[in-house]
């Protein structure tokens, strides 16, 4: 049998002989109406402004192409017809080339990267940077450095200002700057006051572990758990056991200093357990706002002798700044009520430590839970150790301490880092307020 292929009068073959004689045909009327489509296009995006489309123009079955907003097609000066899709104007920069070098403090690089591979090696290049080096990076990164334009400082620690200050002056492009916790006394540095440069923290990522643990030390003081959990006295355990009253949170006034992302968690704990919840902050004139029943101004608190008389719980939430330097101060625990508790989860900065020893001392506040102190580790010398754990428990600075905080962590570096590089707006802005010692932030 003959094949299709070797007869020329075969129908098939005149098919396709007849397919491609009127596709050429077609091609030819195509590249003649080009032209005449594109004047036809340029004249309506000129002179009509049609609403906001959601694809581009297109010609001859070319697929859509999303689009805010098109330009003119114009014809190039080589005489070749314009592509017959409308370009996209955009104002936002390009996109960067990644993965992006950052710079990162060595300790948190080993928390993150190194132990638990948390940064995805695709978007960042970690340069991490060593305090115990003069070099202050390896060699073969020296390049990487020069280029990074986002650093990321360290967790507390007590030279840090002098670590930042030593890349922001080695790597003058820097423009972004994130601290890995919600404190950031521990980075600021004259540096970071040069025009442009942007300061961020990891505000909100511990305020819900934060805020459990405040309340597990309150459940804590009114059921006298520390006490049950040190009764181990096989003769008294019962006796002693059915001793210590307890009591109820609800219908307790609490009062929060600092109303941030963690003092706003807190208090809608505090509301669940049918609290009344008084706090302070920058301003604030005694009026309700969210879960807060009253706020008061960060001026007038420490005077408000009717307040103070009427708290039960008193709760350290607030930054550290030279304005909130020692701000729980003797006189202020001496206004508070005669068996009130006192919490600081803030800063070890903000209250009078020797102050508060005595007044546990002679009973007039009933307890305290620091879990920060003014010098960390504490020594173990403080007054406030003689009262450990039965009228004061010490933790070591572990509030913050979740399942998530690492991941969330590393999370929140990746998406401002790369927002940054593309010009897009970070998270947890911080503007500092004014130069001093410690700086301070945004509440």
């Amino acid at each position: 049998m003959n094949s299709g292929v070797t007869i020329s009068g075969n129908p098939v073959c005149r098919i396709e002989r007849d397919r491609s004689r009127f596709t050429i045909k077609i091609d030819d009327q195509l590249n003649h109406l080009h032209p005449f489509a594109t004047a036809i296009l340029n004249y309506i995006s000129t002179h009509l402004k049609p609403p906001t489309p959601t694809v581009t123009w297109r010609l001859f079955g070319q697929k859509p192409t999303p689009a805010t907003c098109f330009t003119p097609l114009r014809t190039p000066s080589s005489g070749h017809p314009a592509s017959s899709t409308l370009k996209m104007s955009t104002t936002s920069p390009p996109a960067p080339h990644l993965p992006i070098p950052v710079i990162i403090h060595e300790r948190v690089y080993n928390m993150l990267h190194r132990d638990r591979g948390l940064i995805p090696s695709d978007k960042l290049t970690l340069v991490p940077i060593t305090t115990h080096d003069a070099a202050l990076v390896f060699p073969e990164q020296q390049d990487l450095f020069n280029k990074a334009r986002v650093f990321v400082s360290c967790w507390i620690e007590a030279k840090h200002h002098d670590t930042c200050a030593n890349v922001l002056r080695r790597n003058q492009g820097i423009g972004l700057v994130h601290c890995p916790q919600v404190g950031i006394e521990h980075t600021v540095c004259d540096e970071m006051y040069r025009p442009g440069l942007v300061l961020t923290n990891s505000t909100g990522l511990t305020s819900i572990a934060i805020s459990e643990f405040v309340l597990l030390l309150m459940l804590s003081h009114v059921k006298h758990l520390h006490h049950h959990l040190t009764n181990t006295t096989p003769a008294t355990f019962w006796t002693n056991g059915k001793s210590w009253p307890h009591f109820e949170l609800a219908g307790r006034t609490v009062f929060l200093l600092g109303l941030g992302s963690i003092g706003k968690e807190i208090a809608k704990r505090c509301k669940a357990f049918g609290m009344d919840v008084v706090g302070a902050r920058r301003k604030g004139n005694g009026e309700r706002e969210g879960d807060v029943d009253e706020v008061y101004g960060m001026d007038n608190w420490p005077t408000n002798t009717s307040l103070l008389s009427r708290v039960d719980f008193f709760i350290i939430a607030a930054p550290a700044s030279d304005k909130t330097e020692g701000i729980v101060s003797r006189e202020v625990i001496r206004r508070l009520k005669k068996g009130v508790y006192i919490i600081n989860i803030a800063r070890g900065s903000l209250l009078d430590e020797v102050a508060l020893a005595e007044a546990v001392g002679d009973e007039h506040v009933a307890g305290a839970a620091l879990d920060v102190h003014r010098q960390e580790p504490i020594d173990p010398a403080h007054p406030l150790f003689k009262y450990h754990p039965d009228r004061i428990l010490l933790t070591p600075h572990m509030a913050w301490s979740n399942d998530k905080y690492f991941i969330r962590t590393a999370e929140l570096i990746v998406e401002n880092s790369l927002a940054f590089v593309e010009g897009r707006e970070v998270k947890n802005r911080i503007e500092l307020l004014e130069r001093v010692d410690g700086g301070t932030g945004k509440e």
